[in-house]
């Protein structure tokens, strides 16, 4: 049966049918078991605790997204620029971690690029091919069985998810140590500048202090001299009233 114009082929993640919708379609009902099938692409901008993410389309997590969840399922790819958390994820379409990705899952997909910077902090991660796709539960994501997999952005995957890891780990601890070693070289530079200024600052501080020690005692001289004087007037007025 040919597709009607302006439509697209997706499958019910409940039961796993196949049917038609508009091209346009944002969720729709299931024409096998009615249930709602979400067919459209899902845009995480912030945190988003759920037990199942799931959808027909593409999902793409945001600089700022979270997602925490027990099942993310996509069937046109995931591209992580945030954060995805989950026990377990499913893709078709293939997974892109950007730079500022972190990932924490067990992952069943076809393909993964990784770029330098984005951090693993666990998970197993199944690579399938047309033949293995049936042993990772793929077969049922249109599309896998039979299909050839094109490479991600235009070029083939060559190394595997551990030696995409060591590399980002690698260039994470070479950052930090070009990083400490500018620290070290700058604080070495200022040294001398800072040692002046310290004996400058030591100097200024005790030249304040006599200052401070010379007027304290003129004060005192001041108010001494002054009780001398009221004194001698009291002894003369004395002296001026006996007589």
């Amino acid at each position: 049966m040919a597709k009607a114009a302006g439509s697209k082929t997706v499958q019910c993640y409940h039961c796993r049918q196949q049917f038609d919708v508009g091209a346009r379609a944002m969720t729709v009902a299931c024409a096998k078991c009615g249930q709602r099938v979400i067919v459209h692409d899902l845009e995480v901008k912030n945190a988003q605790g759920v037990t199942k993410l799931r959808t027909c389309g593409k999902i793409i997590v945001e600089r700022k997204g979270k997602i925490i969840a027990q099942l993310v399922e996509a069937h046109q790819g995931i591209e992580v620029h945030g954060t995805v958390d989950a026990k377990r994820v499913c893709v078709r379409g293939g997974v892109l971690m950007g730079a500022k990705a972190t990932w924490r899952g067990d992952l069943r997909t076809e393909r993964v690029h990784i770029e330098t910077g984005a951090k693993i902090q666990g998970g197993r991660f199944e690579i399938a091919t047309n033949a293995s796709a049936a042993d990772l539960g793929l077969e049922d994501l249109p599309g896998v069985e039979g299909e050839p997999l094109p490479p991600l952005n235009g070029t083939a995957e060559k190394q595997s998810i551990g030696q995409r890891a060591a590399a980002a780990r690698a260039s994470r601890a070479a950052a930090k140590a070009a990083a400490a070693s500018a620290k070290a070289e700058a604080k070495a530079n200022a040294a001398p500048g800072t040692k002046a200024d310290a004996a400058r600052s030591a100097s200024t501080a005790t030249a304040s202090k006599k200052t401070a020690s010379k007027k304290k005692v003129a004060k005192k001289k001041v108010a001494k001299t002054t009780k001398k004087k009221a004194k001698k007037k009291v002894v003369r007025k004395k002296k001026t009233g006996g007589s």
